[in-house]
């Protein structure tokens, strides 16, 4: 009983008084707690009062739809009643189940609203593969950023001419992949400018993106100058490049693409 009167005596020095301080009274008192050892029990009363502030973080129906419909109505319109149509589950479910999660993160949210928008419009519906839903849970609201900042850059024609690529012939450390994409991250005025390695692999490892290399031996005769004679040599080049595939192409104009740019 001393060891029962301890916990909730640490937790009330924890919490105070406050509604959070009255559920996690209630939850240090429920069966299941009590069955803990002493030990135990000072873990869970600690894991209690860390995990109370996400008590919150889902958002009821009511305050989901107060900013969906909203956004939606504006990404549709101008279009007629014909041209918008009931979402695919396929799509639709996983986005509603999504969307509380991402409330604080509005670049994600963003690209969800997006896709949602894409499978109501009926000339567009076929866009809206089911897979973007759980595409975009993978992805960081930097990595949301970086793809936004494409589809700015290069409006419609990104998928013809952003590609990242370097080669050996001539290399420059200022022209490498590496250092365009960091560009690319800095001009999305990306939060972690040091993670942009990991997420570059992300979007690679998203299908979003896809790298290829090519290699070249290239037989090079004796040679002579003032400095001397070179004799014959072999001369390996290489060429890097990355750029979108087909999936990310689409992904780019289901779910990154300004609804008002698609309805046009």
């Amino acid at each position: 009983m001393v060891e029962k009167e301890d916990t909730i005596n640490a937790a009330v020095k924890s919490l105070g008084t406050g509604p959070a301080a009255q559920e996690a009274y209630h939850d240090l008192l429920q069966p299941a707690f009590q069955e803990l050892g002493p030990s135990l029990r000072v873990a869970a009363r600690l894991i209690t009062i860390v995990l109370k502030p996400l008590s919150g973080i889902v958002w009821s129906y009511n305050k989901l739809e107060e900013w969906l419909v909203p956004n939606l109505a504006k990404k549709l319109d101008g279009l007629s009643e014909d041209e918008i149509q009931t979402p695919s589950a396929t799509v639709a479910g996983p986005i509603m189940l999504q969307l509380p999660f991402v409330q604080d993160e509005p670049d994600l949210r963003e690209l969800h609203a997006n896709l949602l928008a894409t499978s109501m419009t009926r000339q567009r519906a076929e866009l809206a593969h089911p897979a973007y839903a759980y595409v975009i849970q993978q992805m960081s609201s930097d990595e949301a950023r970086i793809l936004k900042r494409v589809w700015e850059r290069y409006g419609d024609s990104f998928s013809r001419e952003f590609y990242l690529k370097e080669s050996s012939v001539g290399f420059r450390p200022e022209e490498s992949v590496d250092a365009a994409f960091k560009l690319l991250c800095q001009e999305a005025e990306v939060v972690a400018l040091e993670h942009r390695g990991a997420y570059l692999d992300n979007l690679l490892r998203l299908k979003l993106l896809e790298e290829y290399s090519e290699s070249e031996s290239k037989y090079v005769p004796e040679t002579s100058d003032d400095n001397g004679v070179y004799g014959p040599t072999v001369q390996n080049n290489y060429h890097r490049t990355i750029a979108f595939t087909n999936l990310g192409t689409n992904f780019i104009n289901a779910c990154v693409k300004p609804a008002a740019a698609a309805n046009e």
